[in-house]
């Protein structure tokens, strides 16, 4: 693989979750010696090494385009958050950072549809290497702790003062356990167990929802098992990734007006609707955690899918917290607040982080075209020389059966692989 095709579309993400693409020229890395000189008689100065410093990366950013300035004015104030922050360099190397020196330039004369911004990120090193990546265990435990609080914030948002609100709490919250019925009960036929579970808890809500109103935290908890059970149960990140974001999606309600918040059964509606976002919105961040990976490209996705994700629901929860207060001329928290904002986003970026970890032990997807007739056995003994001998010498073809799967070839292009026929391989 040529060094072209080495290169990794370089990021930052920020301590909060913000991801920006980094757009430079070149990119560079350095460090410093921390030394002592001493005077040696015989042979002059002799120095003594007692260790690097800490590697510093200095980028110059270049923003263009009709939104230049405010991406780089965005970028510029994300720079400012405390904590450590994710870098993902084009050589492939992930570090963990802090931020040192920041500078952004406009061009107010010549030159004024780009927006420069120059920073210095330098390794973070004050935490032990075997710390950085959060352990699985450690990201669940976080992500179970999240289903508590936004299931107990979710009891103390909604209320109800007549049998028509009542009701329709309860129409609501009934389409809701149907879309996750539609969107997840189909990825746990794997095993049985995971159908007998499903089932079991999901005729439990159905059974008690009309008690919505009078024991919501202990059906929002159940609401929360159920969508956890594909997660557990289900290895395949494509399933996971459409079941997760089509439910996300689905789930995540229209913005509303001020108006539409005088309405006490309005209001419970729309706590309801941002209730069940936020849990579709942890239930993917379970299933992505869970999930197995072939490629690079799977993991990186993956990160990408729950940044965007996460940014959807936050805005949205934000816009509605704001019209709400206007509307009523209230502080009054009505739907998820910043608190769970914040703990979601230690969350997505802990998982993040073990999968940009995971990523670097993965295969990357290349295509090239054929440039002359050539054969399965020719491409398997030059991109997987190694696994091409194991396989001779336990008399299979996994690889050879791998080649025609991922290539989806035809039976005449098993015998022989025309001229101009792209091929996709995994090293």
């Amino acid at each position: 693989m040529s060094y072209e095709d080495r290169i990794i579309k370089p990021f930052w993400i920020s301590p909060a979750g913000l991801k920006v693409f980094l757009k430079a020229n070149e990119f560079s890395k350095g460090f410093s010696v921390n030394a002592e000189v001493q005077e040696n008689l015989g042979d002059g100065e002799q120095r003594e090494t007692f260790g690097a410093s800490s590697e510093k990366y200095p980028i110059n950013c270049i923003f263009f385009g009709d939104e230049h300035d405010r991406d780089a004015d965005e970028f510029y104030k994300a720079l400012k958050e405390e904590g450590t922050s994710l870098l993902q360099l084009p050589y492939g190397e992930i570090k963990y950072v802090t931020v040192g020196q920041v500078e952004l330039k406009y061009n107010t004369v010549k030159g004024r549809n780009v927006t420069y911004l120059s920073c210095v990120f330098i390794e973070d090193v004050t935490v032990a290497d075997d710390l950085k990546i959060t352990t699985f265990l450690q990201i669940t435990s976080m992500l179970h702790g999240l289903e508590s609080e936004t299931a107990a914030e979710f009891a103390n948002t909604i209320s109800s003062a007549t049998t028509g609100e009542k009701t329709s709490i309860i129409d609501k919250f009934t389409s809701n356990l149907k879309l996750i019925g539609t969107k997840l009960k189909p990825i746990t036929t794997a095993t049985q167990e995971a159908v007998t579970k499903f089932t079991s808890i999901y005729t439990n809500i159905e059974n008690n929802i009309t008690e919505v109103l009078t024991e919501p935290l202990l059906l929002a908890d159940q609401i929360m098992r159920l969508k956890e059970i594909p997660a557990s149960f289900i290895g395949n990140f494509s399933e996971l990734k459409n079941a997760y974001t089509t439910l996300f999606e689905a789930s995540l309600p229209d913005l509303f007006s001020g108006s539409y918040f005088l309405n006490n059964a309005k209001k419970n509606e729309v706590s309801t609707q941002a209730f069940f976002a936020s849990t579709a919105m942890i239930g993917m961040c379970q299933g992505f955690i869970n999930a197995t990976y072939t490629t690079k490209s799977e993991a990186l996705l993956a990160t990408e899918i729950l940044l965007d994700s996460y940014k959807e629901l936050t805005d949205y929860l934000e816009t509605m917290q704001s019209t709400f207060e206007g509307a009523r001329g209230t502080a009054e928290q009505f739907i998820i607040g910043k608190d769970f904002s914040l703990e979601l986003a230690s969350a997505i970026n802990a998982t993040i982080g073990n999968l940009l970890s995971l990523s670097q032990n993965l295969k990357r997807e290349f295509s090239f075209q054929l440039t002359k007739d050539s054969t399965i056995i020719n491409i398997a003994k030059e991109y997987y020389p190694e696994e091409f001998k194991q396989n001779e010498k336990d008399k299979n073809h996994n690889i050879l059966e791998n080649i025609i799967a991922t290539n989806d070839l035809t039976n005449d292009e098993i015998l022989l692989l025309p001229q101009g026929k792209m091929i996709k391989v995994y090293i």
